[in-house]
């Protein structure tokens, strides 16, 4: 049998893993390049033979490399001798502007080739001439073959030939096939396993993705990395200014750091208060020539070694900067073991030190461009040190806009200016927005003046409609009408009755009724009284009502003789609408009151973060403004039906209520059957179509799954507010009613109704847009010390302008904590609604949950409302809610409750791998509790507080179990059991549906490492994570460490099992 002998060298742990990602992703090309102007009179020979020395004097730059039958990584083979391939353009006759293009589309190209690795020369050479004494030499190579720092000594060392006319004496260096040979060796000494240890720590083995508000898109570990093409930066994308670097590198050293470190912890400071991660993972790019031996070397000796760093807002930027230099020191001195896989999830940072200008014989060299793509990072900084300067450029993909990169840097430029002032800042306090974001952020989205009538309140605008269309239909509920000369009569006598018992402005009247004709009644004649209104949902538990009623300090109430017994019990005048002959004794013009726009039209009560609900108190000239503005910004018709669908102890129906009454439309009250029963309404919308239809979310696409569906959608309007909208449920209303125009409304009650809206036309957001201010609104997204966080940024938001309510009812102190002074003003208060959101760049506002929504879960940061826009993609779910639990061991955890669809069918194993499959480990819920409906508040939104404890899972439900029968598995079983405090767990068993995640695993791996007196991987339990396919793995590393007395005695226990 004859024997092929095979001649190379094995490659690096660094050309193997660019081996593996050129494999993987094969549309990207990884090239290094560089850019070396050339002035004065240039002896081309001279150069050329320069060149050759450096050829001749590098075994990298003559690599082939051959990949045989069977193996898995090529073998680099090195030429005995070999020329760079050069080439020359004369570009004398262009112009300036044509020759900066053409340069720039040669710059794109040599990013682009593909070499051809098998032959030839991997290194390129291109001279360009642009005028007699001024040139370009532009030359690349394959990655695998070079990093910056070899690019750095090609220029150096060719500047050092031309000079000496190919003279120069240099020592032998370390060629990159010794450092390979050498690197295997080092991988096998003693020291390996401590230092391969060092990267398996948690953050560093499974860093913490961190994504930045202006991404495009998610990036998920299992997204498709094509679609996301690479985008090099083509030029620096900003100096530091000389002043600034001084001050840096002045303060740097008396913190006893570094230039570098200092850039690298304000990088790590920028992307913390971008992306809310504490846990922060930056990959640093290390040349990898610790050695002195190594710093003539060429090739690719560079890593991009993960740093991690855990920031929050009591840090000072002094510890965070000594922080980085020894994270820094420390991953440098074990770099030599570090082989990561590539992610494309990553951000870097790299300070490179490019070579000063060089004069030789009348020549000058100076490096304009140096770029290098040695691995895939979704955004890196690469800080380039030049002739005394500093320069920034940034790689990013496509995930982000030319424009956002742009911001990026002027906020770590704003960000450097900050920390020079006082390097003892807490980390929160550093400036990140500039001036002119700053002014765009308060004024320019601001800009919503409008001068609006104010002199009317707002039952004087019903009167006028009253006037003006006595017998146009006002009201309509069920089969019952009321037209205005009726609806005001009705209206005048009630009101001159309260007006008797003393009801005057700043006196409070609740309304005690349900959905009815009545309800309206007691609305309109309180107002007209001059009184405000406090209404109240007989449905709700008499202690609540009861506490309404005390803290209010109603004067009076106006109910049905039906009723009283669902009220608590009051002691107080009480007006019973069905008593007609007592009401009917009154007068029927319209009555008079000293009532104003600044006097209180209503209070509504919302729900306490306490558990005590709290009255909002709104006077008529806000809901006028409101009134006014939004139908202005909607187009509300003025004379068309709309309905209101929720109790009137909600803000929610104003919408409908104000702009139908005040402006001649017909108000439609629909019964709690319709607003409950898809058929009921369908029926009800047949007899009485309706033009413009308020409605939360969840509560339309609960009505929705009726196969009339289309019959209850309004005809030109419908508002969706009061909760999150999500695209599936547009994309249904869509297909439903085309023609119908939806608008998503934002706002609490203490702002008066809403405060943003947006009409649906595009897709540009995971969850539907909140919008832009309605006129005389002011929106500000601010952080805990009341700044403007930057575009795109999560912020609170708090709302100002001529719908800010008074406050709370008789609670000062509460008042005084959400009404604050206005921060960017000397007058006027702003409403702080614990809402997080963060702007587009157009300036329309995306919602992304309450700030106490906001939870850590394994130190990772978690948004529930990402986690329920993915689960309600799932195609059997109807509704989705993500709540937060503790569990036995006392962590957090996550909670989902789902209601499926009429006739469909989904398990917990279904929907976590549905959700695992869209989002990190520690994102998916660790219970899925399956309800018939999710609970829901009066107002139609769902009831967190009564969402029940969630059914734990255990391995029993999980799966069919199968009892472990190999001591292997009995012991891992044993292990597992312990670890996750569970019972009874079988082989099939999958370690992360059971509660499992990467801290557990440490956990896990460590104990089975003691138990089988072996050293296991922790990607084991990853690749590995059931019971049964955990053992094979361990079996197997047993096999091949046993030796023969070992192995037959674990074959035997094997068999015997």
């Amino acid at each position: 049998m004859q024997t092929q002998t095979i001649e190379g060298f094995q490659l690096s742990s660094q050309q193997k893993r660019l081996w593996r990602l050129e494999q993987a992703e094969p549309q990207l090309a990884f090239r290094a390049r560089c850019l070396v102007s050339i002035t004065g009179e240039l002896d081309r020979a001279r150069l050329f033979a320069s060149l050759q020395i450096i050829s001749d004097r590098h075994d990298i730059l003559r690599a082939t490399f051959h990949r045989h039958a069977g193996m898995k990584f090529p073998l680099q083979a090195i030429a005995a001798s070999s020329s760079p391939d050069w080439s020359e353009s004369d570009m004398r006759n262009l112009s300036p502007q044509p020759q900066a293009e053409k340069i720039e589309e040669l710059w794109r190209q040599e990013a682009s080739i593909k070499p051809e690795l098998e032959q030839g020369s991997p290194w390129r050479v291109s001279l360009l001439q642009l005028a007699e004494e001024n040139h370009l030499l532009l030359f690349s190579l394959p990655t695998i073959c070079a990093d910056a720092k070899t690019l750095a000594i090609v220029v150096e060392e060719v500047c050092e030939l031309y000079a000496a006319g190919g003279e120069a004496e240099w020592e032998d260096i370390v060629q990159y096939t010794q450092f390979s040979e050498w690197q295997q060796e080092l991988w096998a000494d003693e020291e390996a396993e401590t230092g391969k240890a060092y990267w398996q720590q948690p953050y560093l083995s499974h860093p913490p993705v961190v994504k930045l508000p202006t991404e495009r898109q998610p990036h998920a570990s299992r997204g498709d990395s094509a679609s996301r093409p690479y985008i090099p930066a083509n030029r620096p994308s900003g100096m530091i200014a000389p002043k600034l670097l001084a001050k840096i590198e002045n303060q740097a050293q008396q913190l006893n750091s570094s230039l570098s470190d200092w850039l690298l912890a304000s990088w790590q400071i920028l992307l913390w208060r971008l992306s809310g991660e504490s846990n922060l993972v930056v990959y640093y790019g290390s040349d990898g020539r610790f050695d002195e031996e190594l710093e003539n070397t060429l090739g690719l000796l560079a890593k991009w070694l993960p740093i991690h760093t855990h920031l929050d807002a009591t840090k000072q930027f002094s510890e965070v900067i000594e922080h980085a230099r020894e994270s820094r020191e420390e991953a440098e001195e074990w770099q030599d073991y570090f082989e990561g896989e590539s992610q494309s999830d990553r951000i870097g940072f790299e300070f490179l030190e490019l070579p000063e200008q060089s004069h030789a014989t009348g020549v000058t060299f100076a490096v304009e461009r140096l770029d290098v793509r040695s691995d895939r990072l979704k955004l890196c900084l690469t800080c380039y040190r030049q002739q005394g300067r500093v320069s920034l450029a940034f790689d990013y993909e496509s995930a982000y806009s030319k424009e956002a990169i742009a911001r990026l840097a002027e906020r770590f430029q704003t960000l450097l200016e900050s920390t020079v002032e006082d390097p003892q800042s807490r980390i929160d306090q550093l400036a990140i927005v500039g001036e002119n974001e700053r002014s765009q952020l308060l004024v320019e989205f601001n800009q919503t003046q409008r001068d609006f009538p104010s002199q009317q309140c707002l039952h004087q605008l019903f009167e006028e409609q009253a006037f003006r269309f006595p017998e146009r239909v006002a009201l309509q509920f069920q089969t019952e009408q009321l037209t205005y000369a009726q609806l005001n009569l009705r209206a005048n006598q009630l009101a001159h009755y309260l007006q008797q018992l003393g009801i005057g402005s700043e006196t409070l009247v609740a309304i005690g009724l349900e959905r009815s004709l009545d309800a309206m009644v007691a609305l309109l004649g309180i107002l007209k009284a001059g009184g405000a209104y406090l209404p109240l949902d007989p449905a709700m538990p008499t202690e609540r009502l009861e506490l309404m009623l005390s803290q209010a300090g109603a004067s009076a109430l106006v109910t049905q003789r039906g009723l009283i017994e669902e009220l608590p019990p009051v002691e107080m005048p009480v007006v019973y609408l069905d008593d007609e002959e007592a009401i009917a004794q009154f007068p029927t013009e319209n009555p008079t009151s000293a009532v104003v726009p600044d006097n209180l039209a209503y209070v509504i009560f919302t729900s306490g973060s306490t558990g005590k609900p709290k009255g909002v108190a709104v006077e008529h000239r806000l809901v006028l403004n409101y009134l006014h503005g939004v139908t202005e910004q909607l187009q509300l018709p003025a004379d068309r039906d709309y309905a209101t669908v929720s109790t009137l102890a909600a803000d929610l129906g104003n919408t409908a209520i104000f702009p139908a009454l005040c402006q001649g439309g017909c108000l439609h009250v629909l019964s709690e059957e319709c607003v409950t029963d898809p058929a009921a309404l369908a029926d009800y919308c047949q007899s009485y179509p309706i033009d413009c239809l308020k409605i939360a979310p969840s509560h339309l696409s609960a009505l929705l799954t009726s196969e009339r569906s289309g019959e209850i959608l309004p005809r030109q309007q419908l508002i969706l507010g009061g909760e999150t909208a999500r695209w599936d449920l547009i994309e249904r209303i869509q297909q439903h009613a085309p023609p119908c125009q939806i608008h998503n409304h934002y706002g609490p009650t203490e702002t008066t109704i809403g405060v943003l809206t947006y009409p649906v036309t595009s897709h540009p957001a995971q969850t539907v847009p909140l919008g832009r201010p309605l006129p005389n609104t002011e929106i500000y997204l601010l952080d805990q010390h009341l700044q403007p966080v930057p575009l795109g940024v999560p912020g609170e938001i708090y709302i100002g302008g001529a719908g800010v309510a008074r406050g709370y009812i008789n609670q000062p102190e509460l008042t005084a904590e959400r009404f604050i002074s206005h921060p960017f003003r000397s007058e006027g208060r702003v409403y702080a609604t614990g809402d997080q959101a963060r702007y587009h760049e157009d300036g329309t506002l995306e919602f992304l949950g309450r700030v106490d929504d906001q939870v850590k879960v394994r130190g990772f940061r978690v948004e529930l409302g990402e986690i329920e826009a993915v689960l309600t993609q799932h195609p059997a779910l109807q509704e989705v809610t993500v709540a937060v639990r503790e569990n036995e061991r006392g962590e957090t955890q996550l909670a989902a409750y789902v209601a499926l669809k009429t006739g469909q069918t989904a398990t917990s194993d279904d929907m976590r791998e549905f959700v695992r499959e869209r989002l990190p480990d520690y994102m998916v819920p660790a219970t899925f509790t399956t309800l018939k409906a999710l609970p829901r508040t009066p107002s139609g939104k769902i009831d967190r507080q009564s969402l029940p404890a969630p059914e734990p899972e255990t391995p029993a439900a999980a799966e069919e179990r199968v009892a472990p029968h190999t001591s292997v598995e009995k012991q891992l079983a044993e292990i597992w059991e312990g670890v996750l405090q569970v019972d009874n767990v079988g082989v099939n068993a999958n370690f992360f549906d059971l509660g499992g995640h990467s801290l557990l695993a440490t956990q896990v791996m460590s104990r089975a490492r003691a138990a089988f007196g072996i050293e296991i991987p922790l990607r084991y339990l990853f690749e590995a994570p059931t019971v049964a396919q955990l053992a094979i793995a361990i079996e197997q590393t047993l096999t091949e460490q046993a030796d023969d007395a070992e192995l037959s005695q674990l074959l035997a226990e094997i068999e015997e099992s």
